[in-house]
């Protein structure tokens, strides 16, 4: 007589984690997206979160779907995907030998089992999927079927090796990071601004650092913007000298010019999305003060490459130092 397969019991947590999961994210995405509906140019600051969002609710809906419909009898298992489609049959005494692996995060801790075929193809299943996971893997663990060193060993040893080459690329990416430089500017490569203030300077304020924001009426689409480690005056003077209505004189970079304040500019995707109307005064100064010059812009550009290329160098070999070690002991099996 025909035995029916049994299916097992996924389990609810991870379905309910996976669903709030997909729910939350995609609601981060819209009432991210939902405050910049009314700007007036979109940029790669307010792209970046809702993009990250709905990738984190399609992660959670890939991981919802992939997790397999395990159906079982004494004789063999299936594996079907969403749509009741067979995606394995195993027939249990094609089994010649299986290892566990006890995997943890900072909150949680589960179970792989890796069995291996007559064919010398692995297959896996994770504790987290299933309520009746012991089940299965009593079943699969009987009938003279024994733990094998040897593919123990095989999966440890392919994990260490996919550590290292991960922290290796995360090393790589780091290091070019640390080399991509900002250039310094030549006094002809910045362009004079002349305008009227169309309201008083705003100032944004961020932990300990302050940006001012200087609106002009004959550039009405474009944010002038001051970072305070530039500023050579204090900033309450550069407030209190230029209100609504002043005229105001100052330099930005050429390529700013050509790129954001010229009509009909030439922009391809990047540059149109990656802060389109923000640019950045490198010199502003009047008869009576400097508040900024194109030395001092100069000079935090110098140090904020300085800063990056130590800080992302440093990562850097810390990651290719660390994939080594994993490479190292690639072939060591833990208890």
């Amino acid at each position: 007589m025909k035995e029916n397969l049994v299916k097992a019991r996924k389990k609810t947590s991870f379905i309910v984690i996976c669903s709030i999961g997909i729910l939350f994210f995609m609601f981060l995405a819209i009432l991210f997206w939902n405050n910049f509906l009314e700007e007036r140019n979109l940029g790669c600051n307010e792209f970046f979160a809702p993009i990250v969002f709905v990738c984190g609710s399609f992660f959670c809906l890939y991981s919802l779907l992939q997790a397999p419909n395990l159906f079982y009898n004494s004789v063999k298992i299936e594996l079907r995907n969403v749509f009741g489609k067979v995606k394995k049959s195993i027939l249990l005494a094609d089994i010649e030998g299986w290892a566990v692996q006890q995997k943890s995060s900072k909150y949680e801790s589960w179970e792989d089992f890796t069995f291996i075929t007559k064919d010398q193809r692995r297959h896996k299943l994770h504790s987290y999927h299933f309520d009746d996971y012991e089940a299965v893997k009593n079943l699969l663990k009987r009938g003279g079927k024994k733990k094998s060193t040897e593919l123990k060993k095989e999966l440890e040893r392919r994990q260490n090796i996919k550590y290292a080459v991960a922290i290796l690329l995360i090393g790589i990416l780091f290091f070019a990071i640390a080399f991509v430089q900002k250039n310094t500017l030549e006094l002809n490569e910045t362009k004079e601004i002349n305008g009227v203030l169309s309201e008083d300077i705003f100032v944004e304020k961020y932990k300990k650092t302050r940006t001012f924001y200087i609106y002009l009426e004959n550039y009405p689409e474009v944010d002038f913007e001051i970072k305070d480690n530039v500023l050579l005056e204090n900033y309450e003077s550069l407030i209190q000298n230029y209100k609504r209505g002043s005229s105001i004189s100052f330099k930005i970079s050429l390529k700013d010019f050509e790129k954001k304040l010229q009509s009909n500019p030439d922009l391809n995707l990047i540059e149109k999305y990656c802060n389109g109307y923000e640019s950045k005064i490198v010199q502003l100064e009047d008869k009576n003060n400097t508040y900024v010059s194109l030395e001092s812009y100069n000079s935090v550009i110098r140090e904020n490459n300085k800063s990056k290329m130590l800080f992302f160098g440093f990562v850097g070999i810390l990651c290719l130092i660390i994939s080594a070690v994993f490479y190292k002991n690639r072939d060591k099996m833990t208890e």
